[in-house]
């Protein structure tokens, strides 16, 4: 069993020194100190295809598992994916021999990416700071 302890600190853009105030009044703390468990798999497809090194075919699909998406089993999973293809276009015949251009080439992509959080849990967190 592996333990972390996690230290976190926020970084905010614009701070208030009456929330700062409050947390004093309060006796929050401004750091915490916690022990949680993560688990996490993936699963990672990837396939290239090229024709006459001109076109070039792509596509990666990822299927990514953590306990921290949330408590249903069907949330858990998180479903990426990504189609590319690029057109190498200096090995055409009609830009053989140019001395302008020594490597042209056009790529277009589409797909589904994201990544897992930093989240420490998978709940909603509200917060009301009243003055």
């Amino acid at each position: 069993m592996v333990m972390v302890i996690n230290l976190r600190v926020e970084e905010l853009l614009f701070t208030d020194y009456r929330i700062i105030q409050k947390a004093i009044q309060e006796n929050s703390p401004y750091f915490e100190k916690g022990f949680s468990k993560e688990r996490g798999i993936a699963f990672f497809l990837q396939g290239t295809y090229t024709y006459d090194n001109r076109y070039v075919f792509a596509g990666t699909a990822n299927y990514e598992g953590s306990n921290q998406l949330g408590r249903s089993r069907s949330a858990r999973w998180l479903p990426t994916w990504n189609v590319s293809g690029r057109w190498n276009a200096s090995n055409e015949k009609f830009l053989e021999g140019n001395s302008t251009i020594s490597n042209l080439a056009f790529r277009v992509s589409y797909g589904l990416i994201a990544g897992l959080g930093a989240a420490s849990n998978a709940l909603a967190v509200f917060q009301k700071w009243s003055s």
